[in-house]
C-alpha cells in the first residue's frame, strides 16, 4: 500500500516556518513599538515551539 502525500502535505511546515520567520524579520527591521513585539513573538515564539515539539514528539 502506497502512502501518497500531496505537495501541500510535504511543504506545509517549511512554508509556514518561512512565512513566520519572514514576518518577524521584516517587522523587526522596519518598525518600532508594536512591530518589535511582533518580531519577538514570531521569532522567539517560533524557536520555543520548534524546540518543545522536537523534545515532545521525538521517539
Amino acid at each position: 500500500m502506497k502512502n501518497k502525500q500531496t505537495k501541500w502535505g510535504i511543504f506545509r511546515w517549511p512554508f509556514l516556518l518561512s512565512v513566520t520567520s519572514l514576518t518577524g524579520l521584516i517587522s523587526g527591521l522596519t518598525g518600532t513599538g508594536v512591530l518589535d513585539v511582533v518580531s519577538w513573538v514570531t521569532l522567539g515564539g517560533l524557536i520555543i515551539v520548534i524546540t518543545l515539539s522536537a523534545f515532545l514528539f521525538s521517539t
